[in-house]
């Protein structure tokens, strides 16, 4: 795989890449422990709801997220947004729940890829360009 160059041709480093979209996801969501849902509900809560819809195959390798971090949207109207969009959003490797006590929770339940550049970048690209 070719090295990511910035606009003067140098290569950048994965720090490089991924810092700006890191303090981008500090800013717009809350982390939330999943041992923190965990004690609230249960794998059959009817209160914590999948939005997205998933696969027959899929199994959860961690309920309810693996990275044992959920994120919570700090703003409504971005919240609103991922409501609207969860197959989407889930295509970019989200777990997308709501709950009546939390509100909208994102989780994943993959890993072995750059996190933030895989999938927090598509995200907010789809969010900027709504």
């Amino acid at each position: 795989m070719e090295a990511k160059k910035n606009k003067s041709g140098e290569s950048i480093s994965h720090y490089q890449i991924t810092e700006p979209i890191g303090n981008w996801v500090a800013r717009e969501f809350d982390f939330i422990s999943t041992e923190t849902v965990e004690n609230m509900y249960d794998l059959r809560s009817e209160q914590l709801i999948r939005l997205d819809t998933p696969s027959e195959q899929e199994i959860l390798l961690h309920w309810p997220a693996h990275w044992r971090t959920m994120f919570h949207p700090r703003d409504d109207e971005l919240a609103d947004f991922i409501r609207s969009h969860p197959d989407m959003i889930a295509k970019f490797g989200f777990l997308v729940y709501d709950s009546k006590d939390l509100g909208l929770l994102l989780g994943m339940d993959e890993s072995g890829y750059v996190f933030y550049a895989e999938v927090w970048e598509r995200l907010r690209a789809l969010i900027t360009n709504n």
